[in-house]
C-alpha cells in the first residue's frame, strides 16, 4: 500500500512538472510571435511620433531660439535709433521689426499664440470671477421720493421703521410709514445706514416737528425721550437708589458685600430725532418707569463646620464586638462665599464661589476586630489559631510566685498570691494546641487539660471558671480559665503540669518563672 502511494505521488509530480513546463514554452512561443507580428505597427507608431511630435518640436524649439537671439540685435538697433535722431524715431524702426519678426516667424508666433491664447483666457475669467465674487451689495432706499441712503439688507429698514412707529405718539393717526423703493447697488463710498439711522431719516423725511434728544427703550420698547442725556442718567441713578433703598437692609459688615446693581429690564438710551410731543422732563418720565425693578448681587461669607470622617480599620487580631480608638476625630472648619442674587426683597439664586478650609478635620481612626466567637457546648467560646511554637509561656502573667515546685509526690508547680492575690485573674495557655478536657476532673477540681503535639501536653487545675470547651484550639497566651481554689486546694493557686510522652516532667525545663 505504501509502494502505490509513493508511486502515485512521483506520478502527478512528474505530471504537474510537465505541464507547468509546456505551458510557459507556449507563452514564451506566443510572445516571440506577437513581437514580430507588431514590428510594422512599432515601426509606424515611431515614424508618426519622430515625424508628428518630435521634429516639429525641434523645429519650433530653434527657431523661438533664433527669434530670441535676433530680439537683442533689435533692442541695440532701437537704442542706437533713439540716440542718433530721437525717441521718436524708435516708433517706425520698432514697427520695421514687428513686421520683419510676423514676416520670418509667423508659424511660429502662431503656435505660441494658440497656446498662451486658453492660459490666459483662464486667467483672465479666473480674476473676473475673483472680482465680482468680493462685491458686496447694497440696497439703495428711495422713500417718498427722497434719497435716504443705502442699507446692508430690508432687515435694518424694517428695524428703523419700527422705531420710527415706536417714537411717534400718533394720537390722531396721521403718522404711517411709507412703502420705500428698494434699489441694488454695489458698495460704494457711502457707509450703509444703522436702524437708528434709518429711523431719523423716515422721521425726517416725514415730519417737521422733531427736535434733537436721547429716546429710552426699556426691553426694546420705546417709552420717552429727555432732551439731556445727563439728566436721563442721573434719573435713572436716582431712581436705581430708591428701589435699592426698599430692599431689606442687610448686615452691613465686610461678610456682606454688594457686587453689583442693576435693572431687570434691558435699557438702551439712543439718540436721535424724535416728535416733540415724545420728548418729556423727569417727572414724567419717572412716571413712566413705575415697572422697574432692580437686581442686586450680592457676596455673603459665612463660617461651616467640616464634619469629621471615620476611617475603620479592620483586624483580625480582634473580635467582632471590640472596638478600639486609636485617634480621635476633630471637626473642621471652612469660609464659604456665597453669590446672592436678590430682585424686589426675594433671593432668586444662590451659587456658592469659594470655599477656603481654615481649619483641617481630624479623621477618626477606629480599629474593629473581624474575628468571630464560636458557640461550642453551649458557650461562646474564643477560636484559636491552635499552633505550638515550641516554647512555652508562663502560665500566670499576673504573678510569677510559686507555694511548691517540682518534687517527689508533687510533680506540678503551685502558683500563688505574691505581691498581688492570683483569684480570679487569668491562667494562659503556655503554648498553642487543643483542648482535650475542660471541667471538673475529681480532687483538680475545675481543670483545662491541652494537647500540643510532639507528645506535650500541659494542664490547668483548681480554676475558678473554665473558658474553653473541648475540642477547641487554643493559641498561646489565651485565657484558658480563672484561678481559683476548687477541689483538693488549700488556698487560692494554679496547678500547673508538664506531661511529656505520659509522664509528668519539671515544668521550669519549659517555662520560666
Amino acid at each position: 500500500m505504501a509502494a502505490w502511494f509513493a508511486g502515485m505521488w512521483v506520478f502527478l509530480y512528474k505530471y504537474h512538472y510537465g505541464l507547468g513546463l509546456h505551458t510557459a514554452r507556449l507563452f514564451h512561443r506566443l510572445g516571440r510571435w506577437l513581437y514580430r507580428v507588431s514590428r510594422p505597427l512599432r515601426r509606424r507608431c515611431r515614424y508618426l511620433w519622430l515625424r508628428r511630435v518630435v521634429l516639429p518640436a525641434h523645429r519650433f524649439r530653434r527657431k523661438l531660439r533664433n527669434l530670441g537671439g535676433r530680439m537683442g540685435p533689435a533692442y541695440r538697433l532701437m537704442k542706437r535709433t533713439a540716440k542718433e535722431k530721437n525717441l521718436w524715431a524708435v516708433v517706425p524702426c520698432f514697427l520695421r521689426l514687428c513686421r520683419s519678426a510676423l514676416r520670418h516667424y509667423w508659424d511660429e508666433l502662431a503656435s505660441l499664440g494658440r497656446i498662451l491664447g486658453p492660459v490666459a483666457a483662464v486667467l483672465a475669467l479666473t480674476a473676473t470671477v475673483g472680482t465680482w465674487a468680493g462685491v458686496e451689495y447694497h440696497l439703495t432706499v428711495n422713500y417718498q421720493g427722497k434719497d435716504l441712503g443705502v442699507v446692508a439688507n430690508a432687515d435694518v429698514y424694517e428695524a428703523g421703521a419700527a422705531m420710527a412707529k415706536e417714537r411717534v405718539i400718533n394720537v390722531n393717526n396721521d403718522f404711517k410709514v411709507s412703502v420705500p423703493v428698494f434699489t441694488m447697488t454695489i458698495q460704494g463710498r457711502r457707509a450703509p445706514m444703522s436702524a437708528e439711522q434709518v429711523c431719523d431719516e423716515i422721521l425726517r423725511a416725514s415730519r417737521d416737528d422733531l427736535a434733537e434728544a436721547t429716546g429710552l427703550y426699556v426691553d426694546g420698547r420705546f417709552v420717552a425721550a429727555m432732551e439731556s442725556r445727563e439728566e436721563m442718567d442721573a434719573l435713572l441713578k436716582t431712581l436705581r437708589q430708591k428701589l435699592v433703598d426698599q430692599l431689606p437692609q442687610e448686615d452691613a459688615s465686610d461678610r456682606v458685600k454688594v457686587k453689583k446693581v442693576e435693572f431687570v429690564q434691558k435699557l438702551k438710551k439712543t439718540d436721535g430725532l424724535y416728535p416733540v410731543q415724545a420728548v418729556c422732563d423727569a417727572a414724567t418720565l419717572e412716571s413712566k418707569l413705575d415697572t422697574l425693578t432692580v437686581k442686586v448681587i450680592k457676596t455673603v461669607t459665612t463660617d461651616e463646620v467640616i464634619k469629621f470622617k471615620t476611617n475603620t480599620v479592620y483586624k483580625d487580631t480582634m473580635y467582632t464586638d471590640e472596638t478600639k480608638v486609636i485617634t480621635e476625630g476633630k471637626d473642621g472648619e471652612q469660609e464659604v462665599v456665597t453669590e446672592e442674587t436678590w430682585i424686589n426683597g426675594k433671593c432668586t439664586k444662590t451659587k456658592v464661589v469659594k470655599r477656603t478650609v481654615t481649619k483641617k478635620a481630624v479623621t477618626k481612626v477606629v480599629h474593629k476586630g473581624t474575628k468571630k466567637r464560636v458557640l461550642m457546648n453551649g458557650m461562646l467560646v474564643e477560636p484559636g489559631d491552635g499552633v505550638a511554637h515550641g516554647n512555652m509561656l508562663w502560665p500566670v502573667p499576673i504573678c510569677h510566685n510559686m507555694s511548691r515546685g517540682f518534687k517527689s509526690g508533687h510533680k506540678a508547680l503551685d502558683i500563688c498570691n505574691g505581691p498581688v492575690p492570683v483569684y480570679g485573674h487569668p491562667a494562659v495557655a503556655a503554648d498553642g494546641g487543643t483542648v482535650v478536657h475542660a471541667g471538673w476532673y475529681y480532687d483538680y477540681g475545675y481543670h483545662v487539660r491541652i494537647d500540643h503535639g510532639n507528645g506535650l501536653v500541659t494542664t490547668y487545675s483548681h480554676l475558678s471558671a473554665v473558658k474553653v470547651v473541648k475540642g477547641q484550639k487554643v493559641s498561646r497566651g489565651q485565657t484558658v480559665g480563672l484561678i481559683g481554689s476548687t477541689g483538693w486546694s488549700s488556698g487560692p493557686h494554679l496547678h500547673f503540669e508538664v506531661i511529656k510522652n505520659g509522664v509528668k516532667v519539671d515544668p521550669l525545663l519549659y517555662v520560666k518563672p
